[in-house]
């Protein structure tokens, strides 16, 4: 579990928020209905919805009206603090072991 959320943090530095979210989305579907089918019942489904409507990386967009999450805005978002988000998130996605 640890070695695998430092691999992820270490992947998360990488991308950018879309990717990320796609990322995400396919762990949802995909990822724990094969982990996590043996121990469901056939007829339940788990649904789970999280929002991320301010989960911004620290990349400066143009086109994108994230200023106020930027590392010299009020906020101080930093890479640090987005990967928490991250990590944070995926722990919660994990905890729930959602099949759809």
């Amino acid at each position: 579990m640890k070695c695998t959320l430092i691999i992820f943090k270490n992947l998360l530095m990488k991308l950018k928020i879309h990717t990320v979210l796609s990322v995400l989305l396919f762990v949802l579907t995909a990822g724990s209905i094969g982990l996590h089918a043996q121990k469901a019942n056939k007829n339940q489904r788990t649904i789970m919805f999280y929002n991320v409507e301010n989960l911004y990386d620290t990349i400066n967009d143009p086109s994108i009206d994230d200023e106020e999450f930027l590392p010299e805005a009020k906020k101080k978002w930093n890479t640090e603090r987005y990967n928490k988000k991250l990590i944070d998130l995926a722990k919660v996605i994990e905890s729930v072991s959602p099949t759809i």
